[in-house]
């Protein structure tokens, strides 16, 4: 094949309009690496001593750029072209030029990049380097296709645009390429048309990569770039090697220590694009660090796999709703594709303020995300909470299903505790309470049926002193005056609750007391048994509980606010 020939003449500094070879079926090794033709000659028409700077030859320089896209920066026989061609090109006297190349087919050569392409359109707008120290090529170049396969993976209406600067360097048998600049990349998963041309509503996913400094080095065995972006708001440093051989390869990406609230962020786009799962609105992160690695694996057999991601948390802070946590840390082992998995190990929280304080919390958990079964298992839950603990030997939620239930063990509650909660002056009580909690969530909310709360032996004390209002209710007649008697000094061996709660927030409570009514009988005690029954939506005392207990002031102002009922917007 003859070289590129062009219609430019410097020495006039006249522009005309050049249309280059409507069919270039192939394109001449010696052209992709060097830019000219032969032996070191220059393309008829262009005099190397008008563009020569700091040692390196710029003579057709367009013509350069313009096959370095069209080779796929890669050895000379990466790909097979059906009708590749040069449609256009023409360059201004100011040194910007214009391309568009074209070609129906794409298809991986021997040993050659994985790719294959339809209906390939690639637009090229870049300015020539002056004499002055500058990049090879400043501009920007977009490729379209209607579909798309990268080591075995399909993408359709596939855009990729990029705007920055490409400088070459070659050591030896590697060619290497230095780029900078911003790069969008959009597609669908799946046609955008059916046979009969109908449009279908399909989502196009979108990346933007922004920041991009990265180096660029292939020969014939291999392809690899490294270097530095900003996806999102998260900064990371990759890594991606092609083996053209193996037709294989991997990108490693790494972020190093991020802020939480810009890690939520970036890792939102992440889920959205890649995953149907969806960062929960009700959750925001709002100081702490995150570290995330992951790796992206490909070859000719299975095509691209999902990306698995390890991500470390350090001391984070946030809210889920109107509830704040503190000092969540750990490590989750992350799948990301049409099937998502995730694996904990040494999650722990320190504080979880929901009105009453849960501290100490850890836990293993699972996720395993597909079509139609999401379900997500917490093992060897515990927690400490008023005094004692709570523990969850398994809980399996998906919520794929109409109902998920669990149970959740109290393990030596402590009564003085409980009884503060609840702004009844004069009250008293002590002891240590156990039981278990089954829990219900369905499309309505959270219910509990039948809980089951019983003393633990030996027993306690309970006296009730009314003062004010109380104190008149005390002195009344009949069984209420017998009641408040048996509570001014009772002493309990056996206490046995029920608890029922709605989704409301209405909690009812039956308990039945067996013990000894101390100051009853003229002070000579008698045994006595009785029940009492209580009704009270909690959640106005959980709310304002969480603004007056002490375990509100280790958290910071920041995440108080964030939390706080009034608080707009999230992170």
């Amino acid at each position: 094949m003859g070289c590129l020939r062009s219609a430019i003449d410097p020495e006039s500094n006249k522009s005309q309009s050049i249309y280059a070879m409507n069919s270039m079926r192939t394109v001449n090794a010696c052209v992709a690496r060097a830019g000219v033709c032969g032996a070191g000659a220059p393309p008829t028409g262009f005099h190397a001593g008008a563009w020569e700077r700091e040692g390196k030859s710029v003579v057709g320089l367009p013509v350069l750029i313009i096959v370095l896209v069209m080779t796929g920066l890669a050895p000379p026989t990466p790909v097979r072209a059906d009708e590749l061609a040069i449609e256009s090109l023409s360059m201004d006297p100011m040194g910007t030029f214009h391309a568009h190349l074209g070609a129906a087919r794409i298809e991986p050569g021997e040993n050659g990049f994985p790719l294959e392409a339809e209906d390939l359109s690639i637009n090229v707008e870049g300015r020539l380097p002056s004499p002055a120290p500058g990049p090879l090529f400043e501009g920007r170049i977009a490729l379209e296709s209607r579909r798309l396969v990268l080591s075995g993976s399909e993408f359709h209406g596939a855009e990729i645009d990029f705007d920055g600067t490409l400088d070459l360097a070659a050591a030896g048998s590697v060619t290497g390429m230095d780029l900078a600049g911003d790069l969008t990349l959009s597609f669908s998963e799946h046609p955008s048309h059916d046979a009969e041309g109908r449009r279908l509503g399909n989502r196009v996913k979108r990346i933007s990569l922004g920041q991009v400094a990265g180096k660029l080095q292939w020969d014939e065995q291999s392809l690899k770039i490294s270097g530095n972006l900003v996806f999102e708001t998260v900064p990371l440093h990759f890594d991606l090697i092609h083996r053209f051989h193996d037709r294989d390869g991997k990108l490693r990406l790494d972020t190093g220590s991020v802020a939480a609230g810009r890690f939520k962020t970036g890792l939102s786009s992440i889920l959205s694009t890649w995953s149907e799962t969806r960062w929960p609105e009700a959750l925001s992160l709002i100081s702490g660090r995150v570290f995330l690695g992951a790796t992206l694996r490909w070859n000719a057999k299975k095509g691209v796999r999902p990306l698995a991601a390890s991500i470390g948390l350090a001391d984070v802070a946030g809210c889920y709703g109107e509830i704040p946590f503190s000092g969540l840390k750990g490590r989750f082992e992350t799948i990301i594709g049409p099937r998502m998995r995730v694996k904990t190990s040494g999650v722990s929280c320190d504080i979880v303020d929901i009105g009453v304080p849960i501290t100490a919390l850890h836990g293993a958990m699972t996720v395993d995300r597909r079509p139609n079964k999401a379900p997500a298992v917490a093992a060897d839950l515990e927690a400490e909470m008023l005094g004692g603990h709570v523990l969850g030997e398994r809980i399996e939620l998906d919520f794929n299903r109409k109902v998920n239930r669990f149970n959740l063990e109290l393990r030596d509650m402590d009564i003085a505790r409980l009884v503060a909660l609840y702004p009844l002056d004069g009250l008293r009580a002590d002891g240590r309470l156990s039981g278990n909690l089954p829990f219900r969530l369905d499309s309505g909310g959270l219910r509990i049926r039948d809980g089951a709360i019983t003393a633990v032996e030996p027993g306690g004390r309970i006296r009730y002193r009314p003062t004010d209002g109380g104190q008149a209710l005390a002195g009344s007649a009949g069984q209420m005056a017998l009641l408040f008697g048996v509570l001014e000094d009772f002493r309990y061996h056996a206490l046995e609750a029920t608890a029922n709660y709605a989704p409301n927030g209405a909690l009812q409570t039956d308990i039945a007391f067996k013990g000894e009514g101390v100051k009853i009988d003229g002070g000579r005690g008698r045994p006595v048994h009785f029940n009492l029954e209580v009704e009270q939506n909690i959640l106005p005392l959980l709310e304002s509980l969480r603004v007056i207990n002490d375990i509100n002031e280790r958290f910071d102002k920041s995440i108080r606010h964030r939390c706080s009922p009034t608080a707009k917007g999230g992170s």
